[in-house]
């Protein structure tokens, strides 16, 4: 399918017309499942395609069977509203005190399956369109003079740069979209007392975590001189509150003789395609203020950072 100016919501509706099951579960990952409740249950078992084509068989009682699909559908295997394959199941050799059992476990492995291969399917398709979206940036790049991308102390993007980022994801209807503000607690504090060269390793410190515990997908920016942004498109729930902590932590356990790093972290989240993510911006600039005021206020702050 051409990717064109389609959203990627649409995108996602649509092109999973041409995946099959072996495009997004690995060799052996379902044969086992349904082996194992084979084993355990004596429940024979058979997966088609979504044509009705011998996938999988445990048990003796599908050797050869080739249902129809449209009469008698089993139980339809459905990855994000499409139907990838149909599952049927005899219980003539099971116990019949395990009937019950036997069938919440099946229910809950295609539950498990599903879940699995809707997540795998969301994110082939997002890489595969970040990196179209990557192209079109390039070529808009190419066409027009552009700011160094790159900030040099943090190796983050530019302020300008993640501005485009922005506009870009909001032209592309993604959503969701975690936005995450970070703003470097006591940077003055650490410029007037030891100059540019701690200051900056301070900025160029947590820069490090920002990017160490980040994901591939994550785009950050130094928006100014000690503020970072991050977006982190189409999120799992609590990703960037994990974000956010993994990165603290960092923080508490770095060991140095001058410096003691620490960051406030305002969240915010773009949850449908009409938001605007620049907008949502001051959103987290709000929590991340009262956040830095909360943590000002903790025992033992100011005695971590005055630590000479």
């Amino acid at each position: 399918m051409a990717f064109n100016n389609m959203p990627l919501e649409t995108r996602l509706k649509e092109n999973i017309k041409n995946y099959n099951l072996d495009d997004l579960f690995p060799a052996g990952m379902l044969k086992e499942n349904l082996e194992l409740l084979h084993k355990t249950y004596q429940m024979d078992l058979c997966m088609t395609d979504r044509h009705g084509m011998p996938y999988l068989t445990a048990g003796v009682s599908y050797e050869g069977y080739v249902p129809d699909v449209v009469s008698e559908p089993g139980i339809r295997f459905r990855v994000n509203n499409r139907t990838l394959g149909h599952i049927y199941y005899n219980m003539e050799h099971t116990p019949e005190e395990k009937h019950e059992l036997a069938e919440k476990m099946l229910t809950h492995m295609i539950a498990l399956f599903v879940s699995y291969g809707e997540s795998r399917y969301v994110n082939i398709e997002y890489v595969q369109y970040m990196d179209y979206l990557e192209q079109v940036l390039e070529r808009q790049n190419m066409e027009s003079k552009r700011p160094e991308q790159k900030d040099v102390l943090t190796g983050t993007l530019t302020k300008t740069y993640f501005e485009k980022r922005m506009r870009l994801l909001d032209r592309a209807e993604i959503a969701p979209v975690a936005l995450i503000e970070a703003n470097i607690n006591d940077w003055k504090y650490v410029y007037d007392k030891y100059g540019t060269e701690h200051s900056d390793r301070l900025i160029a410190t947590i820069a490090g975590f920002l990017r160490q515990e980040a994901k591939s997908e994550y785009i950050i920016g130094r928006i100014d001189g000690d503020v970072f942004a991050i977006m982190i498109p189409m999120p799992e729930e609590d990703e960037a509150r994990d974000y956010c902590d993994r990165v603290q932590e960092r923080c508490l356990q770095y060991e140095d003789p001058v410096l003691a790093p620490s960051v406030a972290f305002g969240m915010t989240s773009k949850s449908n395609v009409e938001q605007n993510l620049q907008e949502l911006l001051s959103d987290a600039e709000y929590e991340m203020f009262a956040a830095k005021l909360q943590m000002k206020q903790a025992p033992g702050y100011y005695e971590r950072l005055h630590k000479n």
